[in-house]
């Protein structure tokens, strides 16, 4: 199989690691080296590496791969979060995440800790999540997200405001 970019994200980024070849069973450093990916018997992803240090080539592409899996991640964690922020500026809703600088930090406090309470609620099952389970749990890690960084820009706003002389301005991003 030739491998794209899809392949980043379909395995478990932690199998992606560096592999002596079959023809170097000894692992010697200068011999032939693999990219594999796939906690299977056999790899999702093998990629013979020929280099003057095939090793260190092997090693980098698969440190590489992880790095911008998790990368990936980030991002799109925190593209939800921002939507999510939106959605509720969008709608005027006033909740934590709304951004607004006057409400108070015990109310946003309270409203986080209801947030972080529902999140437990479903973490505290334990075992294997389902995939509906996941998707509730992401769901509402994303609003605790939205919180925080809603609490976080009013935090940033009332600064702003005592450097304007007491006007309220949008935070600076």
């Amino acid at each position: 199989m030739i491998p794209d970019t899809t392949h980043v994200g379909t395995n478990d980024v932690q199998t992606w690691r560096a592999v002596p070849a079959e023809n170097n069973p000894s692992g010697d450093e200068l011999g032939a080296w693999a990219v594999v990916a796939g906690d299977g018997e056999e790899a999702d992803v093998y990629l013979d590496v020929t280099a003057e240090y095939p090793q260190r080539v092997a090693e980098f592409v698969a440190g590489a791969v992880r790095n911008e899996a998790g990368r990936q991640r980030f991002t799109g964690a925190a593209a939800d979060i921002a939507a999510e922020l939106a959605l509720q500026r969008h709608t005027c809703q006033q909740t934590p995440a709304a951004g607004h600088p006057y409400l108070p930090d015990t109310v946003r406090l309270a409203l986080l800790t209801q947030q972080l309470g529902e999140v437990a609620g479903l973490a505290a099952t334990g075992g294997a999540f389902s995939t509906e389970e996941i998707k509730r749990l992401y769901e509402q890690l994303v609003q605790v997200g939205a919180a925080t960084i809603g609490w976080m820009e009013a935090l940033l706003g009332r600064e702003q405001a005592d450097i304007n002389g007491g006007v309220y301005d949008d935070p600076p991003f």
